[in-house]
C-alpha cells in the first residue's frame, strides 16, 4: 500500500479522523449501549482495500459470496450458518465483530477494542457539543 494509499500528505491522518467521528464512534457507543439490552451482533467488511488511493469501492459488502452475505447474516447472525467461523453476540464483556477479508482466511473474529480511549475521547466531545 504505502504511497499508493494517499491522495494528500495528509490524507490518512484526516480519514483516520474522520472514520472515528462518523463511522466508528457512532458505532461503537450504539453497541456498546445497546448489547445489553438485546441481542446484538457486529461485522466490519475488510475486503477490496488494496485499490490504489481510493481503497473499497462503495458497496462492495453487497457483492460478498453468498455464503457469507451481510442480507443472510442480517436475517439470522444467531444461526452461524456459513460454517466458516461461529459468529458470538457483540457484549460489553467481549465486543467482537467478525471481519470479512481478502485472502486465504475470509472470515475472523477479531475484537471490537481498537483505539478505546482515542474513540471514547472523540465519542464524549459529540455528544457535549454535537455537530
Amino acid at each position: 500500500m504505502g504511497d499508493e494509499s494517499v491522495l494528500t500528505p495528509q490524507f490518512k491522518r484526516y480519514a483516520a479522523i474522520m472514520g472515528d467521528i462518523v463511522f466508528q464512534g457512532p458505532h461503537r457507543f450504539f453497541m456498546q449501549h445497546r448489547a445489553d439490552l438485546q441481542p446484538t451482533w457486529a461485522y466490519l467488511y475488510k475486503r477490496g482495500k488494496a485499490m490504489p488511493y481510493l481503497g473499497s469501492p462503495t458497496l462492495t459488502a453487497a457483492a460478498t459470496s453468498p455464503r457469507t452475505s451481510s442480507a443472510s447474516l442480517q436475517h439470522d447472525p444467531s444461526s452461524n450458518s456459513s460454517g466458516d467461523v461461529a459468529w458470538s453476540k457483540y457484549t460489553t464483556e467481549s465486543p467482537q465483530k467478525l471481519t470479512f477479508l481478502d485472502g486465504d482466511v475470509p472470515l475472523m473474529i477479531t475484537n471490537d477494542d481498537y483505539r478505546v480511549e482515542a474513540i471514547k475521547a472523540i465519542t464524549d466531545l459529540l455528544l457535549k457539543y454535537p455537530y
